[in-house]
C-alpha cells in the first residue's frame, strides 16, 4: 500500500512543479477544441471532489470550481493532501470493495492504481502541451 501512496501523492509533486511554468507557458490557452491546461486541471480537481473522494471515503462534499490556474493547483494539492491523509491511516482496508459504476466494484488499491494511471496519462498530455505551448526563449 505504500508503494500506492507515493504514487498519488507523486501528483502533488508534479502539481508543484507545474506553478513556475506559467511565466513561460500560457496554460490558459485553447490550442483549437482542445481545453486549456487549466481546464484539463480543473477537470481533475472536479472529478477528484466529485467522484473519488465520495467513491473512498462515501461522503460527498459541496465542490466549487477553481478560478485560474493558482487557485486550481492550491486546490488540487490541498485535495490530494487530505485524500493521503485519509488513506494513510492503517486501520484502512485497501481490498474493500468499492461501486464503481452500474454493478461494478473494485477493491480500493486497484481504484487506487487506476487513479495513478489516469493522472500519469493526462501529466504526459500535459508535458506534450508544454512543450507545443512554451514560449520561445530569446
Amino acid at each position: 500500500m505504500h508503494g500506492t501512496l507515493a504514487d498519488l501523492a507523486w501528483l502533488i509533486d508534479e502539481l508543484g512543479a507545474l506553478r513556475p511554468l506559467a511565466d513561460v507557458v500560457p496554460f490558459d490557452e485553447r490550442p483549437g477544441p482542445l481545453p486549456s491546461i487549466t481546464d484539463l486541471l480543473k477537470g481533475l480537481y472536479l472529478l477528484h471532489a466529485d467522484a473519488y473522494d465520495p467513491h473512498v471515503r462515501g461522503v460527498r462534499m459541496p465542490v466549487a470550481e477553481p478560478q485560474g490556474l493558482d487557485a486550481t493547483l492550491d486546490a488540487l494539492i490541498a485535495l490530494r493532501t487530505d485524500w493521503i491523509r485519509y488513506l494513510a491511516d492503517p486501520a484502512l482496508d485497501w481490498n474493500r470493495p468499492l461501486k464503481v459504476g452500474e454493478g461494478h466494484t473494485l477493491p480500493l488499491l486497484d481504484l487506487c492504481r487506476r487513479i495513478v494511471e489516469q493522472e500519469r496519462a493526462l501529466l504526459r498530455d500535459i508535458g506534450d502541451r508544454l512543450l507545443t505551448l512554451a514560449k520561445p526563449v530569446p
